[in-house]
């Protein structure tokens, strides 16, 4: 059954967003091909037409200014400009070659032997995270760890200063928060990202200007 332009499935609805799965489930049953106007782009709830999708070459993932006109409909698209300009650079918005060329110089990093030497370090952050509570005898586990260990272990992947940590998990946030969608003041939103990718730039313009001064 092909899918309506009526949107019979409230993806952008806060609601749908506090407990989406039972409308997942809903769409994977009936509808596992959907278009959605506001998303602007089709959604796909079933593996194989997900891994099918993505196999095929006749299909984009360069629609970055599509997704942002989308979001800003109501807005004016400028308020995303600055994201779109650091956005259009990076791998996850590029198609073949492209993509494959930034990701081969990212994998270089990310061999077995590489992340094994990166292991005792995780371990040191889950002890650090585990004893910082233990005093209180309770945890909440993804407020406690599985939060802050991926932001803790991404910094320093990426040599960010541990006072410079918590500075940048928030623009992190900032700048993931418009492409996810999520529920809010689109303008604001698109505007506070903006504003976080620019920082992003300049901070890591700043490292990388370091490095080769002082590399190793």
């Amino acid at each position: 059954m092909l899918p309506t332009q009526t949107e019979t499935y409230p993806l952008t609805d806060p609601a749908f967003l506090e407990d989406p799965y039972p409308v997942y489930h809903r769409m994977r049953r009936r509808d596992p091909v959907y278009r959605s106007d506001a998303l602007g782009g089709w959604v796909l709830t079933r593996y194989d037409d997900v891994l099918a999708a993505f196999r095929n070459p006749a299909l984009s993932v360069v629609r970055a200014e599509v997704f942002a006109r989308v979001q800003l409909r109501d807005s004016d698209p400028a308020l995303a400009a600055d994201y779109l300009r650091i956005t259009s650079g990076m791998m996850f918005v590029k198609d073949g070659q492209d993509h494959h060329r930034l990701r081969a110089l990212g994998s270089r990093a990310f061999t077995l032997s590489g992340l094994q030497r990166w292991l005792p370090r995780v371990e040191r952050v889950v002890d650090e995270l585990i004893d910082a509570v233990l005093p209180t005898g309770r945890m909440d586990l993804i407020g406690d760890l599985a939060g802050p260990l991926p932001a803790i272990v991404i910094a320093d992947l990426f040599g960010i200063a541990p006072e410079d940590r918590e500075t940048f998990h928030r623009w992190s946030m900032a700048f993931a928060r418009f492409f996810g969608g999520s529920v809010g003041d689109p303008a604001e939103i698109a505007r506070a990202a903006s504003e976080a990718a620019v920082h992003l730039e300049r901070y890591f313009l700043d490292l990388l200007e370091e490095r080769r001064r002082q590399p190793g």
